[in-house]
């Protein structure tokens, strides 16, 4: 997903620096392009929520080195 990411970034740095195109395919193309790295970035945030969820339900009520961490004062 991170290079997904990455590389529909650079696509987009490329676009705009193309002198080549017409402004409104441009602006089209960019906004496409814009949208699905707000997607992914979404996904990916959602996963990363999951993930520290299902951590935090397996090892929160535990004592142990996480549980100590999380309820640190």
């Amino acid at each position: 997903m991170e290079k997904k990411i990455e590389q529909l970034n650079n696509n987009s740095q490329s676009l705009r620096n193309d002198p080549n195109l017409d402004s409104e395919d441009k602006r089209q193309t960019l906004g496409l392009i814009e949208e699905r790295i707000a997607t992914l970035e979404t996904q990916r945030h959602q996963k990363a929520r999951t993930a520290t969820a299902a951590h935090d339900r397996l090892e929160g009520e535990t004592i142990s080195k996480y549980w100590s961490q999380v309820n640190k004062s």
